[in-house]
């Protein structure tokens, strides 16, 4: 849309009522911008909510396998080398 200059009117009646156009116009156009405005927010809103439940989940999940892994690590270092690896069992001959 493109909006005329207002230096091209001479008389006082016609410019009054060409500007009351130009102010309707130019007011339906921010009218627009606005409602392109909100509609992106609440895109960009939903899309911002889905985005931080992923990450919570995701953090619930590997928070509740710490602590399983570091047990893990607990078990396997306390536990002695030779109870994992048994050495054969040599039968003297005497």
């Amino acid at each position: 849309m493109q909006l005329k200059s207002f230096s091209l009117l001479t008389n006082g009646q016609g410019q009054i009522a060409l500007s009351e156009v130009y102010f309707t116009q130019l007011q339906q156009s921010l009218n627009q911008l606005i409602n392109i405005q909100v509609a992106e927010s609440s895109r960009l809103m939903e899309t911002g909510k889905s985005v931080v439940s992923n990450n919570v989940l995701l953090s619930n999940f590997i928070t509740g396998l710490c602590p399983v892994f570091g047990l893990i690590t607990m078990i396997l270092l306390n536990t002695n080398y030779h109870t994992l690896h048994k050495p054969e069992q040599r039968h003297s001959l005497n």
